[in-house]
């Protein structure tokens, strides 16, 4: 598929292809003016950072951030462990005037400094449902992930998994009895193969 595009665009006049070129000259510049008139929502608490395009969200959007109490809940140990440890717990609120269409798309960065390894996200629901979310990244010991969701996530850092030492001195296993006959079927109980 991208293939397809890249050849559909060689495959243009070089005067169509400036054209191209343009259009994406005037999408950029578009974008630039729309950042400064509308600059993003932009809200920091507990090390969190929320950020929101102003345009995806009505006029007067707030968005706040609570942290929670870290209490680890069953459906979080049953997800990454027993042994797992809760890092973060917070709840994305909002508040507007206008109803929300569902589609505004929020950028969340936590700081989480040196406790970068197996971690775990997840989004926890008003009935307690906890679904775990694996696409985020992390950079210079901060978590990085968009959503669309208000509600309670948790940054868990998951239990240790130890695969078993393999055993030091195994019993080796005895070969399979050899097939009879032709070395294809094997008679059944009562039958013989001649030799």
């Amino acid at each position: 598929l991208v293939q397809n595009a890249i050849d559909g665009f060689t495959e243009l006049s070089a005067y169509e292809q400036s054209r191209v070129a343009d259009q994406q000259k005037l999408y950029d510049a578009v974008n630039k003016m729309n950042s400064i008139l509308y600059p993003p929502i932009q809200v920091t608490k507990y090390d969190i950072t929320v950020t929101a395009d102003v345009l995806q969200f009505p006029a007067g959007t707030e968005i706040g951030i609570t942290e929670q109490e870290l209490q680890m809940t069953d459906a979080l140990k049953k997800m990454f462990g027993d042994d797992a440890a809760l890092l973060n717990l917070f709840d994305l609120t909002v508040e507007s005037k206008q109803e929300l269409n569902g589609e505004g798309v929020m950028t969340v960065t936590i700081k989480l400094g040196e406790q970068t390894d197996r971690l775990g996200l997840a989004y926890l629901d008003a009935d307690g449902k906890v679904t775990e979310l694996t696409d985020f990244n992390i950079e210079n010991g901060t978590l990085i992930f968009t959503t669309k969701a208000f509600g309670r996530y948790a940054v868990v850092q998951k239990a240790e998994t130890s695969e078993p030492d393999p055993d030091p001195n195994p019993t080796p296993s005895k070969p399979d009895s050899k097939p009879s006959g032709d070395g294809k079927t094997t008679p059944k109980t009562g039958e013989t193969n001649p030799l």
